[in-house]
């Protein structure tokens, strides 16, 4: 099972997946780069195109300003899985509550 590396940018954050292959039960590396200054609320992998769970995702801070976590996803039976990795933030700026949101499909080799 492969999934190649995405990313999208909305509301000025960027969010991708740092690998060109993600391995399932194989540690990856998330980044997300908002332009604003934020506080990260929630953030998890979730099953897109099938009930997974959630799977919780730990931000931490670089000195650049963005924020990298390590993510994992499982093996589905599936021959393609799509994933989506959702971020629940605040904009300190304006004092809004936003998210970010990358699909990812997941394929059987």
């Amino acid at each position: 099972m492969a999934v190649e590396s995405e990313h999208t940018i909305k509301d000025s954050a960027f969010l991708s997946i740092s690998s060109a292959q993600v391995i399932p039960e194989s540690e990856f590396e998330i980044i997300f780069a908002p332009s604003e200054q934020v506080e990260i609320t929630e953030a998890h992998i979730v099953g897109a195109s099938m009930y997974m769970g959630k799977i919780p995702l730990f931000f931490k801070k670089t000195q650049n300003g963005s924020h990298k976590a390590i993510g994992m996803v499982g093996v589905c039976s599936e021959k393609e899985m799509e994933w989506q990795i959702q971020i629940f933030y605040k904009d300190m700026t304006l004092q809004q509550q936003k998210t970010a949101t990358l699909n990812f499909v997941a394929t059987n080799v």
